[in-house]
């Protein structure tokens, strides 16, 4: 596990690194409207991850690479998996 934290009630994160080192996290938003965060990973300036999305219309679909250097867009209900590259 990697330390990770949420200003927000209904936004959830934690963090972790693989056996071959590789960052994941996965944010849980349990809101009903869709939110844009900041998000901060220590020590890297240009962050892209692969992403996958679970909510009602998306079954745990990847949602390709992803910038997300200074903010995430998190859909409502729903569980993302960051895999940072």
């Amino acid at each position: 596990m990697v330390y990770s934290s949420s200003d927000d009630p209904e936004l959830s994160i934690y963090a972790a690194r693989r056996e071959d080192g590789t960052l994941t996290a996965i944010v849980i938003s349990l809101s009903l409207e869709e939110k844009t965060k900041a998000i901060r990973i220590e020590g890297q300036t240009q962050v892209q991850a692969e992403a996958w999305l679970f909510d009602p219309t998306h079954k745990a679909e990847t949602m390709g690479m992803i910038d997300i250097t200074d903010r995430i867009t998190v859909p409502p209900q729903s569980i993302t998996l960051y895999i940072v590259q």
